[in-house]
């Protein structure tokens, strides 16, 4: 689940590649995470999680791969979560403001269960004011996980600290046309994050409100999650 996940998710390193030039950009992440976190649920049964992925710009296209492991009770059977993702972004002129489109795979190798692999399609919008940076991107699976319709909100602030630091906020709200799902819930992470000796270093917070689940899985508690990532 990565992407939104744009997101998603402080708890993952992901590479954001300049896309004014028009020619082919290659790169790759790695990282090492306390947990996986996915819009306020743990993928992992709260354990750690190994994670990477591959990048291809050119001009305002982008695709790319990104994996992370998964607890195989969870995704019947499936031990390992395969994202593929592609779209369109880039800023109107220098308004500082920035668009995105694109769609994304959640695809779950092994799975007893073929509806969860997913399709999601999403549209997104920010704005920089040269320093602090907002964003709002809405999220649309016409069949999330086998049970009908989803819609996720998803909304971001990232603020610098000085040169070393960065501040980051989200806040998401997952809507359920299916029932069978559970009640639509909140979820949220405050995080900081920093380069230390080569390495992308972040320690966030992730809670959640309103999950019917929450009562009967620890997997839905709030918690601190660390992550060390490199780029290439």
């Amino acid at each position: 689940m990565k992407l939104n996940k744009l997101a998603i998710i402080g708890t993952t390193l992901f590479l954001t590649s300049t896309m004014a030039a028009a020619e082919l950009e290659l790169s790759g992440n790695v990282s090492l995470n306390s947990d996986y976190m996915f819009r306020g649920v743990s993928q992992t049964d709260n354990s750690p999680a190994i994670q990477g992925g591959f990048d291809a710009t050119y001009g305002g296209f982008y695709a790319g791969t990104w994996a992370s492991n998964v607890d195989s009770n969870f995704y019947a059977g499936a031990n390992m979560e395969w994202d593929f993702y592609a779209g369109y972004g880039g800023e109107i002129g220098e308004t500082g403001i920035s668009y995105d489109l694109g769609w994304l795979l959640y695809y779950y190798p092994g799975t007893r269960f073929n509806d969860n692999n997913t399709h999601e399609f999403h549209v997104g919008v920010g704005y920089d004011f040269g320093g602090a940076s907002v964003g709002y991107t809405l999220n649309y699976s016409d069949d999330f996980y086998g049970l009908q319709e989803a819609i996720y909100h998803n909304m971001s602030l990232d603020i610098p600290l000085g040169e070393d630091f960065t501040f980051s906020a989200h806040y998401g709200i997952t809507d359920f046309d299916n029932d069978t799902l559970g009640d639509d819930y909140e979820d949220m992470s405050l995080g900081l994050s920093t380069s230390l000796a080569g390495f992308d270093v972040s320690v966030t917070w992730v809670d959640n409100s309103g999950a019917t689940a929450a009562s009967t899985s620890n997997l839905y508690d709030d918690r601190i999650v660390l992550s060390v990532g490199k780029s290439f």
